[in-house]
């Protein structure tokens, strides 16, 4: 079975993303509630835990392995100068949406908040 898995998530790489992404996100979440947060087991904002996997799963894995794509189309070549390249670009061109974009899906995501909410949050002039 995990044999099989495996060669699903090979031929399917975008899932094998979403899946990865949809684990670390969470995952994370719950180191900085412990570290930073100083929660226990008993305190953890799990609704919080639940906006970040599926985030990181339904929202970060497919945009990832899109901008992937684009990018080794872009420069195909496997050497030091697409890979400043690439690094580049992502930092210029791509960056800047997903941060927007993941302080704004995750207002839209906590309890009470309304579109106007994640507007007006994440406005830039």
């Amino acid at each position: 079975m995990l044999i099989k898995f495996a060669n699903f998530t090979n031929r399917y790489k975008v899932i094998r993303g979403m899946i990865s992404y949809g684990l670390l996100w969470p995952t994370g979440c719950l180191f900085e509630q412990t570290f930073v947060e100083k929660r226990t087991f008993q305190t953890y904002d799990w609704d919080k835990c639940l906006r970040y996997g599926l985030f990181g799963c339904f929202v970060l894995g497919p945009a990832l392995y899109c901008w992937i794509r684009v990018a080794n189309t872009m420069w195909p070549r496997a050497d030091i100068g697409s890979a400043l390249c690439k690094a580049y670009t992502e930092q210029i061109a791509y960056d800047p949406f997903a941060i927007t974009g993941f302080l704004f899906v995750m207002t839209l995501t906590e309890k009470g908040k309304t579109l106007e909410d994640a507007q007006r949050e994440h406005y830039v002039l």
